[in-house]
């Protein structure tokens, strides 16, 4: 099974998986419907591995990761195996019981051959007899003829085979040996003299990152399959009986321990503002119609006063522009009565209207009477739509004018590369506007200059983005 990486899209951590490489700390595991993945944290990255331990109800399709409800961004996806990834495969074969199992060991050699046909040349392969303890018959490294050619020397023996210590045994040779993953498969029939202390086993296999694979055979006492079960599927490998096994051992015998992928999740441009917690990241599977969560801590650099202040504006600038209005008019309301507690001058009497000189009448003032003021300019924001290349006008009118993709804004300029509060008009007290860019990531540019603030005249062209605009008046 291949994960399909092209449909992964990451927007958006991983340790090492309990059964991959070498013991690792601070592990963030989650085991669902067939999928483990995990979570590796570090400085500048989250690294997230996932393989199957059975096989899953849909492919792995989607992965994405944010931090505090923003988005990160994973650099690479890396199906396995890597270039620089081995597997170390054990396989051993339990050919006792004597010649009234004839029959039974040749299904069990006749599987292990077929594994050892399907050798790839990132995997390391141990061939080993159950009889014994555990014997060694010859070892390869992708060369699977000289594996077939050991298994066929393999006798049948009379002896009752202690699987325990076989296992046991594969388990410490499989942990010293340096490699990407490791996996033991048995093909037996499950009796085994003394029982297998399975408990001891499990620890074992996930202390080391083994995972074992138990074929359990159609033999004349196939004993504790519920047993064989729990112990396999424990340590992340998988279980087969009776006509499952022949076929998953006809198909592809290293579906499962080959399966999965890396993401490497970028930590660049991740800040933590001072008012939030110090949050994980989150990090969301998707396959199907279903989704895996997990969570790992990070630790990132603490937002600078201009980082602070820009995101501030861009999800907040409304709020703060009507709230700072609403303290203005409850300042006016409350001024408001003062303005007319001014005393009127007192009436003149009669008789001081009498008693006062008449004013000659002389020329008008050389100023001539008072000049009305200039009408008020009007302004107007024109573009053109992306997608349908329509014209869009909109008058600017008001002491703060607001643009950007949100709906919130005074105007609403829809375009995946404007930001959803990407400006914003600001009127002087002579009527003249100034544009100020509140968006970090989408430029805002006065004829193709990037600007912060620039005081606005009348007939400049406007950028947002991608989207170009004409401020006129």
């Amino acid at each position: 099974m291949r994960t399909n990486l092209y449909r992964v899209l990451v927007v958006t951590a991983g340790l090492l998986l309990p059964t991959l490489g070498h013991a690792q700390t601070d592990q963030f595991v989650v085991r669902q419907d067939g999928i483990v993945a995990s979570l590796l944290p570090s400085a500048e990255t989250v690294e997230l591995k996932w393989y199957f331990s059975a096989t899953p109800p849909a492919e792995v399709d989607g992965v994405t990761a944010e931090y505090n409800g923003r988005p990160l961004t994973a650099t690479s996806v890396t199906e396995y195996p890597g270039e620089a990834d081995s597997t170390v495969v054990l396989c051993i074969v339990d050919v006792s019981g004597g010649a009234a199992r004839d029959a039974d060991i040749g299904e069990r050699k006749g599987m292990a051959g077929t594994l050892l046909a399907m050798v790839q040349p990132h995997h390391r392969v141990g061939l080993y007899s159950a009889v014994g303890g555990l014997s060694s018959a010859a070892e390869a490294n992708g060369a699977a003829m000289v594996s077939l050619e050991a298994l066929a020397a393999f006798g049948i023996s009379e002896q009752v085979p202690d699987l325990g210590s076989s296992i046991g045994k594969a388990i410490e040779i499989a942990t010293s040996i340096e490699t990407t993953r490791r996996g033991i498969v048995l093909f037996t029939d499950g009796h085994s003299n003394p029982a297998p202390d399975f408990a001891a086993l499990s620890e074992a296999a996930r202390a080391g990152h083994v995972k074992v694979y138990v074929y359990l055979t159609r033999g004349n006492d196939p004993t504790g399959a519920d047993a064989w079960k729990s112990f396999a599927e424990g340590t992340g490998g998988g279980f087969y009986t009776g006509d499952e096994a022949i076929v998953a051992s006809l198909t592809d015998p290293f579906e499962l321990l080959d399966s999965g992928a890396t993401a490497e999740i970028s930590l660049a441009g991740a800040v933590h503002y001072f008012w939030e917690p110090a949050g994980p990241v989150h990090v969301t599977v998707s396959y199907g119609d279903r989704d895996m969560h997990l969570e790992a801590p990070v630790t990132v650099p603490e937002a600078d006063l201009g980082q602070t202040t820009a995101y501030v504006w861009e999800h907040y600038g409304n709020t703060i522009g009507f709230s700072l209005a609403a303290v203005g008019w409850l300042l006016a309301l409350a001024l408001l009565p003062f303005a007319f507690r001014k005393r009127r001058p007192a009436a003149a009497t009669a008789a001081e209207v009498h008693s006062a000189p008449a004013k000659p009448a002389g020329p008008l003032s050389k100023s001539g009477p008072t000049q009305p003021l200039p009408e008020n300019r009007t302004y107007r924001l024109t573009w053109a739509d992306p997608s349908s290349g329509q014209k869009t006008g909109f008058a600017v009118t008001g002491a703060r004018v607001t643009v950007g993709r949100s709906r919130d804004n005074t105007i609403v300029i829809a375009g995946d590369t404007v930001s959803g509060h990407q400006a914003v008009f600001i009127r002087g007290e002579a009527g003249a506007y100034s544009v100020v860019n509140l968006s970090e990531t989408n430029p805002t540019l006065v004829n193709e200059e990037s600007v912060q603030t620039r005081e606005l005249k009348g007939g400049e062209r406007l950028r947002f983005g991608l989207v170009e605009a004409l401020f006129e008046v």
